[in-house]
């Protein structure tokens, strides 16, 4: 699979999701992230690495999104164990 690369999204006042950030569709397929195939696994993490205190960022900044496949007996990222990656949430 595809390893993912840092995104970055405008923030909009709303809980905040990686599905919508600029550069996300030159690695994300929805069908292989699926709990059908992949199995990915979404943890959202402050920038220093610490958990988030929400499920999502709610707020502008900097966060790691850590995506890990669950079905690794047959899919696995192209040069990783996990795809760690920064997202960040400007304000404008």
């Amino acid at each position: 699979m595809t390893t993912p690369t840092d995104i970055s999204s405008t923030y909009d006042g709303e809980e905040q999701d990686y599905l919508d950030a600029t550069g996300t569709n030159k690695w994300y397929n929805e069908d292989l992230f699926s709990s059908a195939n992949a199995n990915v696994k979404v943890e959202y993490l402050n920038s220093d690495g610490s958990a988030l205190s929400t499920a999502k960022p709610i707020d502008s900044g900097e966060y790691k999104v850590k995506l890990t496949v669950q079905n690794s007996s047959k899919y696995v990222w192209a040069n990783c164990k996990y795809a760690l990656f920064v997202l960040r949430f400007d304000c404008f």
